[in-house]
């Protein structure tokens, strides 16, 4: 089982600069070496993958351009010893490919709504933020609750969360830029 952090924030700066962070990639995947963090108490877990969605955005002139890039924190995500088995490992990669696809749908989000305010656009994309968050979350849980025994669920949800990856592919780059009015 695992649950998650998310993480919506404004920064400034590159994710590539704080080395703690892997940002999500196809052809890089998170390993065992990457779990570095400390096991929580509860025995019920074998491991955690914290991962999250970094958020900024920037007016310039009539563009409203809005970076959203999923990231896994390696100081807090962690493995039981013993229990680092390439099958929890998919697991726990899946849940960071569930964190991408939110990160799509954020600029999707965006995208769709097409035109923002300069007035209230940073209100606007929390409540998308907000929105999406509650899709997130319950689409972790349920991954967690169908995978939990590790039955054939666990190639069912990598079939799906891949196809629906591939159907926001037009989003998978880090921003999107829109219109912003008065």
């Amino acid at each position: 089982m695992n649950y998650f952090l998310l993480i919506f924030c404004l920064i400034f700066g590159s994710v590539q600069t704080q080395s703690h962070l892997i940002p999500w990639s196809e052809s890089t995947k998170i390993q065992w070496k990457d779990f570095k963090g400390t096991p929580e108490a509860n025995p019920k877990l074998y491991a955690m993958t914290r991962s999250g969605i970094y958020t900024s955005s920037l007016v310039n002139g009539s563009k409203l351009t809005v970076v959203a890039r999923s990231v896994f924190d390696k100081n807090t995500s962690w493995a039981r010893q013993g229990f680092d088995t390439l099958r929890i490992l998919e697991h726990e990669r899946l849940h960071f490919d569930i964190t991408e696809l939110l990160a799509r749908q954020f600029k999707k989000a965006v995208s769709d709504k097409g035109k923002f305010s300069r007035v209230t656009y940073k209100k606007d994309l929390d409540e998308l933020n907000a929105l999406l968050s509650k899709s997130y979350v319950a689409t972790q849980d349920m991954y967690d609750g169908e995978t939990s025994t590790f039955r054939n669920s666990q190639a069912e949800w990598k079939k799906k969360i891949a196809a629906e990856l591939v159907a926001l592919d037009g989003f998978k780059g880090p921003e999107v830029k829109v219109l912003v009015g008065n």
